[in-house]
């Protein structure tokens, strides 16, 4: 009995060993800075709904880390105030923006050029017209199914949603690694 518990200890110190050594190297990731990218930030919630910082607070930070693009998605359907929100702060680009929870996911949008007074439709496919007549850039986020609900159009967004990742992925691949080739001569 006594063997078994050495043992138990010892696989449980491995295991946070190397738990902690996985989030060292995740922590000390620095990407490659150049000009040639537009660093930026999505899904960011700001003190217009339920996040911690304003707008300015968010900006002053992400100048700190290189990043010049914020796109906020604060709660709502829309949130008025964040999804009319757009301003450079501290050369700092932040477009406001809505995420808006639906019976079956959750949609963000951002970049409204003007935000009626009611709300999202709460069929997803709706919900995304309603969006881009606004003039904003609709996103569904995820998109949920129980098997009891299963309709013919979450089968469709998630086969949309994998192959647009797989195609994203295949495309960029080969200029991500002609990218890196050029730069290390």
């Amino acid at each position: 009995m006594r063997y078994f518990k050495n043992c138990t200890v010892a696989i449980a110190c491995v295991a946070v060993l190397v738990y902690l050594s996985i989030g060292i190297h995740y922590a000390s990731y620095s990407p490659h800075r150049s000009n040639a990218y537009l660093w930026g930030v999505y899904h960011v919630h700001s003190t217009m709904s339920d996040g911690l910082q304003s707008p300015e607070e968010i900006a002053q930070q992400a100048r700190a880390s290189g990043i010049r693009l914020v796109l906020l998605t604060d709660h709502g359907s829309p949130n008025q105030a964040s999804s009319s929100f757009h301003e450079i702060i501290d050369g700092v680009t932040i477009v406001g923006g809505s995420e808006a929870n639906l019976p079956d996911g959750r949609l963000t949008f951002f970049g409204a050029q003007k935000i009626p007074q009611f709300r999202l439709s709460s069929f997803p496919p709706a919900a995304i017209d309603d969006a881009q007549e606004w003039g904003a850039f609709p996103v569904l986020t995820g998109y949920f199914a129980s098997a009891h609900t299963l309709r013919g159009e979450a089968i469709a967004a998630a086969a949309f949603a994998f192959l647009t990742s797989y195609a994203q992925r295949v495309l960029s691949t080969p200029v991500r690694s002609r990218t890196r080739g050029r730069s290390r001569r």
